[in-house]
């Protein structure tokens, strides 16, 4: 029976029996180096995330791996959520616990309103007056610009994680027909300080 006791206190015991023809001849037992291992386990939130240990793919959501003693990049990342990294020290037959919380991605949102006093509407919220600024989550919103005396403007703007996205808007003055009598019928007729004919 031999015992190996390594550098960072493991034993290895191994029985070696001695099958040659003279057993009392004297002979040579070398044990290959002992691979140093701990054990890392991942928790990614949300489930769906996909871990990487040193750039390689083990699993998703909750992953366990055995692993080498010493420093490892641990990632996790799914789509609309900002990728997460990790720098990981393991010990020789340990376990480490990393818990990863990815963060949604988002998009910067810019809408600039013409006249300046328009009301601005993004994702069913209001915001300022005549320019305002929204960080969204990836996708399409909904933009209404209100002004008295405008025709009102709805429309949409596509966000994109880690972009930023300007939309402007200048509302057009809403006309309308005005229709004047007089007494008596040759009277003539002005609008705003402009001559507009006669009845």
């Amino acid at each position: 029976q031999v015992e190996v006791t390594g550098a960072e206190g493991r034993r290895v015991t191994a029985e070696i029996t001695n099958q040659t023809e003279a057993p009392e001849t004297g002979f040579a037992v070398s044990f290959e180096s002992i691979q140093r291992l701990g054990t890392l386990v991942v928790e990614a939130t949300p489930t769906e995330a996909t871990v990487s240990v040193d750039g390689n793919a083990v699993g998703t959501g909750t992953v366990r791996q055995q692993v080498q003693v010493g420093e490892h990049a641990v990632t996790a990342e799914v789509e609309g959520y900002q990728t997460a990294r990790r720098g990981v020290q393991i010990g020789a037959g340990g376990t480490r616990r990393v818990s990863v919380s990815l963060q949604q991605a988002t998009g910067q949102l810019v809408v600039e309103a013409r006249p300046d006093r328009a009301r601005l509407v993004i994702g069913g919220q209001r915001r300022d007056r005549g320019r305002a600024e929204a960080t969204l989550s990836p996708g399409t919103d909904g933009v209404a610009v209100r002004a008295g005396g405008h025709v009102p403007i709805d429309t949409t703007a596509e966000v994109s994680a880690g972009e930023e996205t300007t939309l402007s808007a200048s509302l057009q003055r809403a006309s309308g027909q005005l229709l004047v009598t007089t007494e008596p019928d040759s009277a003539r007729i002005e609008i705003d300080g402009q001559r507009a004919g006669r009845a």
